[in-house]
This record gives structure tokens, sequence and C-alpha cells, in this order.
């Protein structure tokens, strides 16, 4: 994928996961594409932060997962609530040390 090309095709998702009735507060890309070192096959791994979502990483999973779809299916949404993102934990941590913020203002 194109150097920013990535950058249209999250921002398209964010805009789906709006119209499903999933605010998104903040939206951080990790991974390859943050590090700007992406292959061909890389999946495009995306934070996803919301009070929509129940705190259950399965079930939050099984809403925005489909949704991808449409857009791409090389993206990789993890879902957040605000409380669990900022509370820490090893992946949440990474994505705060090395991701690029897309949506959002990131708290430390």
């Amino acid at each position: 994928m194109a150097a920013r090309a990535y950058l249209v095709v999250v921002k398209k998702y964010l805009e789906e996961l709006e119209r499903n009735n999933i605010p998104v507060q903040e939206a951080i890309i990790f991974g390859s594409y943050a590090k700007g070192s992406p292959k061909e096959e890389s999946d495009i791994d995306i934070a996803i932060i919301s009070g929509a979502f129940t705190g259950d990483r399965f079930e939050d999973r099984r809403r925005i997962v489909p949704l991808r779809r449409k857009i791409d299916s090389r993206l990789e949404p993890i879902p957040f609530r605000p409380e669990d993102f900022y509370k820490g934990g090893n992946l949440a941590d990474e994505i705060k040390r090395t991701g690029k913020v897309i949506k959002g203002d990131l708290r430390t």
C-alpha cells in the first residue's frame, strides 16, 4: 500500500464505525504502519477507543470486525474502553509508546 494510502482506509473505517453508532474518541495506528516499515501483506493495526464498548474484548471485536470487511480486510481493529486503555497493560502501553494518533488526543 502506498505510503499514505492507509490513512484513507483508516479514515473510511472510522466513518463506518460512527455510522454504526460506535463513536470513536481516539484511533491510534500501531505496528508496522506506525513504525513506517509495512510489508505488502502487513495488517493495519489500529486501536479504537470508544465509550460504546463493553470491555468484553471478544464481544466488542464481534461488533467492529465485520465493519472492516466493507472497507479493507487488512484492518486489524483492537477495541478499548477509555478507562481500560488509560489504565494500561502490555498492549495499551506499547500502543501509547509507539503508536501514531489518527483521531483524538492521546493522553499519557
